[in-house]
């Protein structure tokens, strides 16, 4: 089975970006920190199990160049609300915008989790 349904929230407001940049990456200078920002775009897709879940994950390392795959099933990654989901940045090519390429985080979640 595949996804239940997505979430996008849409891209950062400019001055989250302005922020989060400047506090982790300022030391980088004002055009080097926006290259670490690596949540600009963001979806969560929700799944109705682990199992379809994991067979997404399957296919979204298979046709996208994955930076990253951090897994937050394992205990110890897992927040005190027992936050469970898989979150893979991306590389996203706009060549029909001409915006050029950037990294996008997907984050894929079990509907139970998602709804907690």
């Amino acid at each position: 089975t595949g996804a239940l349904f997505a979430v996008s929230e849409g891209p950062k407001v400019e001055e989250e970006v302005e922020v989060e940049s400047f506090v982790r990456y300022g030391q980088l200078g004002r055009t080097g920190r926006f290259q670490h920002i690596l949540d600009y775009a963001r979806l969560t897709v929700v799944f109705p199990d682990a199992a379809s879940l994991e067979v997404a994950l399957e296919e979204v390392l298979r046709l996208f160049d994955v930076v990253e795959v951090r897994n937050f099933y394992q205990s110890n990654t897992q927040g005190l609300l027992g936050n469970r989901y898989v979150q893979v940045h991306l590389v996203l090519t706009d060549r029909e915008l001409g915006r050029g390429t950037h990294v996008a985080e997907l984050l894929l979640r079990e509907l139970c989790y998602h709804e907690a």
